[in-house]
């Protein structure tokens, strides 16, 4: 499993898939990467610190 360039399917910015993180993920069970870290980051902070409703 060579490392990766990936298209963030938010962002659409290329991003490396290292082959760690590829064999982290494939022991853990989860999926392959579909967002660069930077989306990741920010879509967890979202879920974490949901944004204000509008009045």
């Amino acid at each position: 499993m060579p490392d990766q360039i990936k298209i963030c399917q938010n962002c659409h910015h290329p991003f490396v898939y290292s082959e760690y993180e590829q064999s982290l993920d494939q022991r853990n069970g989860k999926p392959e990467a579909i967002y660069c870290p930077i989306c990741v980051s920010i879509k967890a902070s979202e879920l974490k610190h949901p944004p204000k409703p509008k009045k």
